[in-house]
């Protein structure tokens, strides 16, 4: 995908007489790849070792606030989760065991 937007269309906007003729050769090349393109997208985001789009420290310091935010929010879900199955008589372990932070 970087290529593509990288390389391929800068070459393809130039090589092409009129836009209608450059949009129809992307459309023609990027039939199809929807899905995988997507379905690649969903595996790095569901790897273990995380994405980082960082070029600066800002670009950092927002990404950590972004992931601490998140890990929040999940670790509540966790906390409503274990309370939810405590009132069904459920006996799960101590989610702050499960998931150490």
């Amino acid at each position: 995908m970087l290529y593509s937007l990288l390389v391929l269309h800068p070459r393809a906007r130039a090589f092409f007489g009129s836009p209608r003729q450059f949009e129809d050769f992307i459309s023609y090349v990027a039939a199809g790849a929807r899905w995988k393109v997507l379905g690649g997208a969903a595996f790095i985001g569901s790897c273990n070792d995380g994405l980082f789009l960082i070029a600066s420290e800002e670009d950092a310091r927002v990404m950590v606030q972004w992931y601490r935010a998140r890990i929040g929010k999940e670790t509540e879900h966790v906390n409503r989760l274990v309370r939810l199955a405590k009132e069904s008589g459920w006996n799960l372990e101590d989610p702050q065991q499960a998931f150490p932070l």
